[in-house]
């Protein structure tokens, strides 16, 4: 878990910087929203911390989109990824950071 943390946060953060310097993102702490993002997933999809069922686990992350939703600017690729994580199934998670790995 800390490893994935560790190494997408930084990756996250500078896409999350690039949307800053084009205007599309109005955030002053771009590392913050990448690790909070990251630890959510990574606690809730670990499932061991807090051991959750299928639909617990769509609950929170759920509830991680739409609350992002409400911070304006936020943007929608993040939205998107987080979408997929709900659609996929956990043994699914380390492929699909593989993929998106790709973009950054």
């Amino acid at each position: 878990m800390a490893h994935i943390i560790s190494e997408l946060t930084p990756k996250l953060t500078k896409i999350i910087e690039q949307g800053i310097e084009c205007g599309d993102i109005d955030f002053d702490y771009p590392s913050a929203p990448a690790e909070i993002v990251l630890i959510v997933l990574s606690v809730k999809l670990d499932n061991t911390l807090v051991p959750s069922t299928s639909e617990e686990i769509e609950n929170t992350v759920l509830g991680l989109i739409s609350l992002l939703e409400k911070v304006p600017k936020t943007p929608k690729v993040l939205l998107i990824f987080l979408f997929q994580i709900v659609q996929n199934k956990k043994t699914a998670l380390l492929s699909k950071m593989k993929e998106c790995s790709l973009y950054f």
